[in-house]
């Protein structure tokens, strides 16, 4: 074993400190859902966006927040998906993503923590940063970019025939994760409707009308296995900093240094989970594979799933749509990936060596 289970919990000093901020009233309409302001779904909007990974862990079971999407340009309520959505660039200022996640998350499916408080920057763990290929695109209205395509037929004049498609590009997406108990409350948002727990299993094999994106399917699937990385990590620097403590041995600096307190906000949080039940603590351990020696050979698991996005969208969808999804061709022939992943080393989060799996 890697880590023993006294070690891998037990020996982590996760001391934090916070400054409350005054809390805003809340107001709610006569169906009982949070008013939020309309005024974000106003243009103009920005390019980039930004989605909350919120999770839980209660009987060994993770659950995972979910919104229906309900804008008519994508499904009109058909899908689920994670709470987030694009920036708001006013002329005067510029909107960082982790503002935008924290907005975001409360207009969408109104969380606030367990005591009432909105989430705060320290609430959120910076992640992934995603880049999509092949995305129909929309304007700063938040419209279709629109534009001609041949049809590949000519009319009786020999002119070609063009027909009306949406424009298809490239959009980048911030992903920031929050462990622990949050409430979820339906809001006023016109396009976000019925925040609700998700468990992998009802996510993979979710029914018909209850269906989620896949394209959420798999920035969640993937954001997961950078925290099973990012967690599995955290405690073999927080075991070793023990065994050179407990050896005596003078080093010239603690391996958790490196860690910035969004890290030890959010691991904790795990890691205090894990802690509360044998089937939390089992069920955290298969997440981050922590009885396995080798990282490379690590297969982070969630309730049998091991985190494979692409098996994963086989089994929710179909497996051609889901590998044609995945991966696109270019003209030479090579497949490329529609969506590339990479570790979030932003707001002063330092890069940290994962070795490939």
């Amino acid at each position: 074993m890697l880590l023993t289970k006294s070690f891998k919990f037990g020996s982590i000093f996760l001391g934090t400190t916070e400054v409350s901020m005054p809390r805003i009233p809340e107001q709610f309409d006569v169906e009982g859902r949070l008013v939020v302001s309309v005024k974000r779904d106003q243009p103009p909007l920005g390019d980039g966006m930004s989605s909350v990974v919120c999770s839980k862990i209660e009987n060994g079971i993770f659950y995972f927040a979910g919104i229906r999407d309900t804008d008519v340009l994508k499904g009109g309520g058909k899908n689920f998906q994670l709470p987030g959505g694009r920036a708001k660039t006013p002329d005067h200022e510029k909107e960082s993503p982790r503002d935008t996640a924290l907005q975001e998350v409360y207009e969408e499916a109104g969380v606030v923590r367990m005591d009432g408080d909105r989430l705060e920057d320290i609430d959120l763990e910076p992640v992934a940063f995603v880049t999509r290929h092949n995305v129909p695109l929309r304007d700063k209205a938040d419209q279709p970019i629109m534009i001609e395509i041949p049809t590949g037929q000519n009319d009786k004049d020999g002119k070609r025939i063009m027909r009306l498609a949406q424009k298809r590009g490239t959009i980048y997406q911030s992903v920031f994760a929050h462990s622990g108990l949050v409430q979820l409350r339906e809001t006023t948002d016109h396009d976000a409707k019925e925040p609700r727990w998700f468990t992998l299993d009802q996510i993979v094999d979710a029914p018909d009308d209850a269906r989620w994106s896949v394209s959420h399917i798999v920035v969640l699937v993937e954001t997961l296995k950078l925290i099973a990385r990012g967690l599995r990590a955290f405690c073999v620097d927080a075991q070793l900093d023990a065994q050179e403590e407990a050896d005596k041995v003078k080093s010239p600096q603690k391996r958790l240094v490196k860690w910035d307190r969004e890290d030890f906000y959010f691991y904790g949080a795990i890691i205090d989970a894990a802690k509360q039940s044998n089937r939390n603590y089992f069920a955290i351990s298969d997440f981050a594979d922590l009885g396995e020696e080798d990282n490379s050979l690590a297969r982070f698991k969630i309730a049998g799933h091991v985190l494979n996005a692409e098996a994963i969208l086989e089994r929710a969808v179909d497996q051609s749509f889901a590998h044609r999804f995945l991966w696109k061709r270019d003209r030479d022939s090579n497949e490329k990936p529609n969506f590339e992943f990479e570790e979030f080393c932003g707001f002063g989060k330092r890069n940290r060596y994962f070795p490939a799996e």
